[in-house]
């Protein structure tokens, strides 16, 4: 395991001068919070699509949200906890700066309470009312992924490109993860319009054609010996390129209504998101540059 983060680490810019094993060490220990990142970029970006999704398609069926809600309820709930067993800040290289860090399990509890009020809006067929908790509860993921980002920014580059790199990743894959979810609830209202999943698909491409943007930058401009790591072109190749090219048969299957088709596609998709995301998030500890 040494010797795999160990190789990761000799092609990170800016971090070439120490290889000793307790240097590596912290970066190690920082691997479950890159874990607790992950967990809660899915639960506020599919919170943040959600409540989008809800605003344009008031036709979708609120068992759909419902069941999204619980997800998001599991996912923010095992991310707070994680963090909040987590001694953070003995487990970064550098002590944490600012009041970021002791912001960070008030924002995600707050955060999985209103997923919870909105189940329960949901569950008494309080739709309205549920529509608006899913509002603010998007508005507190955002605010939270920023508050998670600049807990962990590295010194390495601006805050700004950590909290874009986080918040991206929770769009890209809150997007998709809506899509797939969709795509399912078919089954149940056949009659539903392909509409809300072209959408969904549409918004997963602008937000990875977005996410390769900022990668083009980061590598030419912001921290160029980035494209030395492999860590870097598996992200770029796996987590954005192909879900990339998978929305366009997605496109395809789901304006002529083969939804099991596009489903499928949108499966693949998110693994694929998920398997660059989890990379990103190591990487931002392994090699201290937000990718």
């Amino acid at each position: 395991m040494w010797r795999f983060v160990r190789n990761a680490q000799a092609s990170a810019p800016g971090l070439r001068e120490t290889v000793g094993p307790s240097w590596y060490a912290p970066k190690v220990q920082g691997v479950p919070l890159g874990l607790f990142i992950f967990l809660v970029q899915i639960a506020a970006g599919g919170a943040i699509v959600q409540a989008l999704l809800d605003w344009l398609e008031p036709d979708v069926s609120p068992g759909y949200l419902q069941l999204n809600g619980l997800f998001f309820i599991l996912f923010g709930g095992a991310g707070a906890w994680l963090r909040a067993i987590l001694p953070a800040a003995r487990m970064l290289s550098v002590a944490p700066d600012g009041p970021w860090i002791d912001l960070e399990v008030p924002v995600w509890i707050a955060f999985t309470v209103l997923m919870g009020c909105l189940v329960l809006a949901l569950y008494v067929r309080q739709r309205p009312v549920a529509t608006r908790i899913g509002a603010v509860g998007g508005v507190v993921g955002l605010i939270a992924l920023a508050v998670t980002s600049l807990a962990y920014a590295p010194a390495t580059v601006a805050p700004l490109y950590t909290v874009v790199s986080i918040v991206g990743g929770a769009l890209a894959l809150g997007t998709s993860w809506n899509g797939m979810m969709l795509g399912h609830w078919y089954l149940n209202t056949p009659r539903l319009a392909p509409r809300p999943l072209v959408r969904l698909n549409q918004a997963m491409a602008a937000v990875v054609v977005g996410q390769g943007a900022y990668a083009v930058l980061l590598a030419t401009v912001i921290a160029p010996a980035v494209m030395e790591s492999w860590f870097f072109w598996v992200r770029v190749g796996v987590g954005l390129v192909f879900p990339l090219a998978l929305s366009v048969p997605v496109h395809l299957t789901a304006r002529v209504r083969s939804m099991m088709s596009a489903t499928g596609l949108l499966y693949i998709a998110l693994g694929a998101i998920l398997a660059g995301e989890l990379v990103g998030r190591l990487f931002l500890f392994f090699g201290q540059v937000p990718i």
